[in-house]
């Protein structure tokens, strides 16, 4: 599962806010009788866009398949701040139907202009565990320049789990032009994976001068040993 952001997201009515290194448990989606369907679809096709916010957080509390339905709809709001909100809950509301998740996801990325939500979406293609979206996040990493769209990518890589994701990952310690951030995300991942070659990929970072980078490594060999 992708653990860290950059110090910055948003909150849940998708305003950006600054964080910790840490990135919380994915939400749950919850089902609530006292929601109904028709009182999300009417705030979420409000003129006002703290009631289409509303509408995208109250979704969560719908069926999951409903919710889903409304949340795709709200995926292409002309409002970047509703179109984060909705598609940062993609990562969870897109479990119920992940093929169709990824259908929406495909057409959508090409389309946005926003990077944070360009980013939330390609977490959300590694976090509905579908292993055919792992062309879709790479595809997306090597043409985007955007180091937080490009951090998602490589955070949700062992949560998607495809082991193809080593080369990419690989390839991203052995950059010396790596910073140190993505070279965190991408031992995280490659501690879920737990793809053969990883130990000693990783071994050469046990002794990094960098701080955050060392204890991921130790973390991640640590890991990778007790499945042997």
């Amino acid at each position: 599962m992708a653990f860290l952001n950059l110090g910055a997201g948003k909150g849940a009515c998708g305003e950006r806010k600054t964080g910790s290194a840490v990135r919380p448990a994915r939400p749950r989606f919850v089902v609530a009788a006292a929601v109904a369907k028709d009182d999300v679809m009417q705030l979420l096709t409000s003129e006002d866009k703290a009631d289409r916010l509303k509408g995208v957080n109250m979704a969560r509390k719908l069926d999951p398949m409903e919710g889903l339905n409304l949340l795709s709809m709200a995926a292409t709001d002309p409002d970047m701040n509703v179109r984060y909100a909705t598609v940062s809950q993609l990562s969870v509301a897109g479990l119920a139907d992940p093929e169709k998740t990824l259908e929406l996801l495909r057409d959508l990325v090409p389309k946005e202009t926003d990077m944070s939500v360009k980013a939330a979406a390609a977490d959300a293609m590694c976090a509905i565990g579908l292993p055919e979206a792992y062309d879709d996040v790479e595809a997306i990493f090597h043409n985007t320049k955007d180091s937080l769209v490009k951090f998602s990518i490589v955070a949700g890589l062992g949560e998607l789990g495809n082991v193809k994701a080593f080369d990419l990952l690989k390839g991203i310690l052995e950059d010396e032009a790596s910073d140190d951030l993505l070279t965190v995300a991408a031992l995280g991942s490659l501690g879920e994976l737990k793809a053969p070659g990883t130990e000693e990929l990783i071994e050469p970072f046990l002794e990094a001068e960098d701080a955050s980078v060392k204890a991921r490594a130790e973390a991640t060999m640590s890991m990778l040993k007790s499945e042997d």
